[in-house]
């Protein structure tokens, strides 16, 4: 009997319905939300002033206009052929590009 009631005591003492095993889960549960939504904070986007960055873009765009650099080039290496005197006052421009084109 003495040792029915030991192995009774060893096994509550391991039981973690206790108010401290209680208390200590929690606190566990609570620091991993925290770290939960600590690292959803650091992958949500930056906020950002549109307004600012197209500023400061067209600035930018607008120093190399006055430097005379290129604006545009033909990154594509698409065949084209430029058409003055087909009609008077028109210019005529015609590219040549792929059938799928995604523009």
């Amino acid at each position: 009997e003495i040792e029915d009631v030991e192995e009774e005591e060893e096994e509550d003492e391991e039981c973690p319905h206790t108010p401290a095993a209680r208390v200590e889960m929690y606190k566990e549960l609570a620091e991993e939300k925290a770290e939960k939504e600590a690292r959803e904070k650091e992958r949500q986007p930056k906020d950002r002033d549109f307004d600012k960055e197209q500023a400061e873009r067209i600035e930018e765009v607008r120093r190399a206009e006055e430097d005379g650099k290129i604006r545009q080039c033909n990154e594509g290496k698409w065949t084209f052929s430029f058409d003055e005197y087909a009609k008077p006052g028109h210019v005529v421009l015609d590219v040549a590009c792929q059938r799928h084109l995604d523009s």
